[in-house]
């Protein structure tokens, strides 16, 4: 939450002293992790709020949301009529980092929809399966995470609007990935590398001495070595 003057200028935000600040190798396997993974961070984090920072946002619709759009618009090209086809054309275009947010997908069109992957009369509906599920998908993280609304990184693809809400949800998509892709754009307004290099450079290079700190303030949970982006 961001407090402001009444004049309108940014004041630092203030955050629940309970709250947890988590970073992408927390907030993945929350959102698609087996159910046991899940289940364990729900415990552990209860009610209390879960901030993260716009940088981590953008690191989850990079490595899985934005996979399933354009996995979705594979499955609406006219040359591909059925669902079999769009896999096998992703599985043949992509190398294996791209493999994994298809194959979790493929997973809950499996166990939510009653979809046959071979029959052509089934495209339209797993069409609107994948509507729905990206929908889903990003209410679902606006409602359980908090944006801290601060990025040291200035990453401009943390920005990229999108609005699930959308009337037309085929064509908010193709805005969203037009912006979101804009990869000359959105590296010369970045500062990831001034803050890693020059801001964090002690941070970054030492790892940390246990899975969980608690820093008085925020409880901090990380898998793995990483800088805090805020």
């Amino acid at each position: 939450m961001v407090m402001s003057e009444p004049g309108g200028n940014a004041q630092r935000a203030v955050f629940d002293h309970r709250a947890h600040f988590l970073d992408s190798s927390v907030v993945r396997p929350m959102l698609l992790g087996t159910q046991a993974y899940q289940q364990y961070f729900e415990t552990q984090f209860g009610d209390r709020p879960r901030y993260i920072s716009p940088y981590v946002q953008m690191e989850i619709w990079r490595s899985y949301l934005r996979n399933i759009i354009e996995f979705y618009f594979t499955l609406r090209l006219p040359t591909i009529p059925t669902l079999s086809d769009a896999l096998t054309f992703w599985s043949n275009k992509h190398q294996t980092s791209k493999h994994k947010a298809i194959e979790q997908l493929v997973a809950q069109l499996l166990s939510k929809r009653s979809v046959n992957f071979s029959r052509p009369e089934d495209k339209e509906k797993a069409l609107k399966a994948l509507e729905l599920l990206i929908r889903q998908f990003v209410r679902s993280f606006q409602t359980r995470f908090t944006s801290t609304e601060e990025d040291s990184t200035q990453c401009a693809r943390a920005l990229a609007p999108l609005n699930v809400a959308a009337e037309n949800l085929v064509e908010e998509l193709k805005r969203f990935a037009i912006v979101f892709d804009d990869v000359e754009t959105c590296r010369s307004l970045c500062l990831i590398n001034h803050f890693l290099l020059t801001l964090h450079r002690s941070d970054s290079a030492t790892p940390s001495q246990a899975p969980i700190r608690n820093s008085g303030t925020w409880t901090r949970y990380e898998l793995t070595p990483r800088v805090y982006f805020l």
